[in-house]
């Protein structure tokens, strides 16, 4: 179990360094590349994006959290709902 930790982290490490080489990866390219490490490792699943994150050093971490972390947002003519909850207080006229 320990060696196929060990060869996680690494896959993870090198899809990393990939990312970091290309200017600005889209979605596509991010899939692709992680696609070509995981087959040459020969890795059982295909690591999560906060995994591939928890390898990266702290000063390449936000170039790479744009493309791994954000989804997108689907929304109706650019409407986005949002709900406001007030905070609950005592009913004013304490029959409730």
């Amino acid at each position: 179990m320990n060696k196929l930790n060990a060869l996680f982290s690494t896959a993870c490490t090198e899809i990393t360094q990939n990312l970091l080489i290309i200017e600005e990866p889209t979605k596509k390219q991010v899939k692709a590349e992680i696609k070509k490490i995981c087959a040459k490792y020969a890795l059982e699943r295909i690591p999560r994006n906060h995994e591939i994150l928890s390898t990266v050093k702290d000063a390449d971490f936000f170039k790479l959290q744009k493309v791994l972390l954000k989804k997108p947002i689907k929304t109706a003519s650019g409407v986005s709902i949002i709900a406001l909850m007030p905070k609950p207080y005592a009913c004013p006229h304490g029959r409730c």
